[in-house]
């Protein structure tokens, strides 16, 4: 379920989520493991856990960029000056 923003229940709540386009592919659990899980049963991608350091922050920039349909997603007023400049 999605709210108005496109937010993702399933997604652990924090500057990061995937919203409702996902197509369970499986791109961002490739970048990064440990953030991402998808369900295939309810063919959905979901943030397990918020990155916790610059290396986790770098993995997710890199999912984001290589989402084939741009559905991860950063809250525009979470994000710290650190990422700003992009990380990918």
């Amino acid at each position: 379920m999605t709210d108005s923003s496109g937010y993702r229940e399933q997604s652990l709540p924090g500057m990061y989520f995937i919203d409702g386009t996902c197509i369970c592919c499986g791109v961002c659990t490739t970048y990064a493991p440990a953030l991402f899980a998808v369900n295939l049963e309810k063919e959905i991608g979901y943030v397990q856990r918020q990155p916790q350091d610059k290396k986790e922050e770098i993995a997710v920039r890199k999912a984001l960029a290589n989402c084939p349909v741009s559905a991860i997603r950063e809250y525009e007023e979470n994000k710290p000056n650190s990422i700003q400049g992009g990380l990918v």
